[in-house]
């Protein structure tokens, strides 16, 4: 699953920042992965749901440290947002 591959990619990667962004079940538990590296100090990280409204699964909602529209996702505005520190 997603899980076993962001953890394939990353220890291929090696990256030293990851910004991950999902919208479904399956993107929960690469969520999980990369906020377990980050709370364990491997990477830096910000995990992103994508908000579809009343239909996001809780499996999305709770791994992610913040929830997005998808017309809120627009570069320059979201990575101020993110610098920021804001929720919505």
């Amino acid at each position: 699953g997603k899980g076993e591959a962001t953890r394939r990619l990353i220890d291929d990667v090696r990256p030293r920042a990851i910004l991950a962004l999902g919208d479904d079940r399956t993107d929960a538990a690469g969520f999980r992965v990369i906020r377990s590296l980050r709370d364990s100090g491997a990477v830096a990280a910000l995990v992103v749901g994508v908000s579809g409204g009343t239909e996001t699964p809780p499996a999305v909602r709770e791994p992610a440290d913040l929830l997005e529209g998808p017309h809120r996702i627009q570069p320059a505005l979201f990575l101020r947002r993110i610098s920021k520190g804001t929720r919505d």
